[in-house]
């Protein structure tokens, strides 16, 4: 198995750095989800000039409680495109994240409170650097990249295996309490949707009904 490149043996800093390749490994897994929080400290940077540079700009200000990316394997991609269309399997899967998290009022809520935030300050004045991609109501960024044995994403490194994978960014970053608790419960909607949909899809489409949670 080729390694993913931050887990290499020439990438690797610590032992821990072993855990998704080797279970990325056993389970061979046609769906990854890999669950994120929303980088806090790349808020600070209009204000203390943290490092990080524009290609971080869009994360000066929190845009949902949660969002979701979704890569998508595209070998004809260029840099900076725009990629390809969604299959009728990826629209299915990313629908059905959205729909999750919108059916809960209070997570809705808060997205929408951000988001309307993040468009008055950000997207509608600059939104090249500060863009919203939805599903529904609910921002979900796609990122083509094309196929590299050394690649980051299991679906880059591995697309015979893994045919989908999702990112969320939640807003879970220096939080305790209440409000941890809601982003908990946002990362909960977002995996039973997940674990719902494949059990709709099956092994037909998927190959292996398999599924593995990182966080």
């Amino acid at each position: 198995m080729t390694r993913f490149r931050e887990y290499s043996p020439a990438w690797r800093l610590t032992p821990e750095a072993d855990v998704y390749p080797a279970l990325w490994a056993f389970w061979l897994p046609a769906v990854v989800v890999d669950e994120h929080g929303v980088p806090s400290h790349e808020w600070v940077q209009p204000f203390g000039g943290y490092g990080g540079g524009r290609a971080f700009a869009s994360y000066w200000l929190p845009r949902a409680l949660l969002y979701g990316i979704q890569p998508l394997l595209d070998p004809e991609v260029k840099p900076g495109g725009e990629g390809r269309p969604m299959t009728a399997l990826e629209r299915s899967f990313a629908e059905a994240v959205a729909e999750a998290v919108e059916a809960d009022p209070e997570i809705a809520a808060a997205n929408a409170r951000r988001l309307r935030v993040y468009r008055k300050y950000a997207a509608d004045r600059l939104p090249e650097i500060f863009p919203i991609v939805t599903v529904g109501r609910f921002v979900t960024y796609r990122w083509p990249s094309g196929p590299e044995a050394a690649g980051r994403l299991a679906i880059v490194a591995h697309p015979d295996v893994t045919r989908l994978e999702f990112i969320t960014e939640a807003a879970d970053e220096t939080v305790a309490g209440e409000a941890l608790a809601r982003c908990a419960r946002a990362h909960r909607a977002v995996d039973r949707a997940i674990l719902q949909w494949v059990r709709r899809w099956g092994a037909a489409s998927l190959n292996k009904n398999k599924i593995i949670f990182f966080q």
